[in-house]
């Protein structure tokens, strides 16, 4: 997966649009959706987003979508190994995982709605 793909992944669980991290980080929008699309960012750029994300670079280039789907699916199995290096992005792991459940009650809560 590409560095791009994984900032836009990040940056719509943590509640980020497209223009908000632009303006954090001194860009436009249309930067923005053109760095999602991009294999490899620069280095110091990476650190910047990673920043404004409030995660780290590595966390970033490590990020892996189907280990964050397996942690959503199966919370109380341990699916990482708890280490030092770890645990900020078992922080953010666990963050995500209550977004996407918050996320989901909101959409149940718009189609109960919907129907009645």
């Amino acid at each position: 997966m590409s560095i791009g793909n994984n900032i836009a992944i990040i940056r719509i669980l943590k509640g980020f649009k497209q223009d908000a991290l632009a303006r954090t980080l001194g860009l436009n929008q249309t930067s923005i959706s053109a760095l999602e699309k991009r294999n490899e960012i620069n280095e110091n750029l990476l650190i910047n987003i990673a920043e404004a994300l409030e995660v780290t670079a590595s966390f970033i280039k490590n990020f892996d979508r189907a280990k964050m789907f397996k942690v959503i699916n199966n919370p109380d199995k341990q699916v990482f190994p708890l280490s030092e290096q770890e645990d900020i992005a078992m922080n953010l792991e666990a963050k995500i995982i209550e977004l996407y459940k918050r996320l989901l009650a909101c959409e149940k809560e718009k189609f109960r709605k919907a129907i009645n």
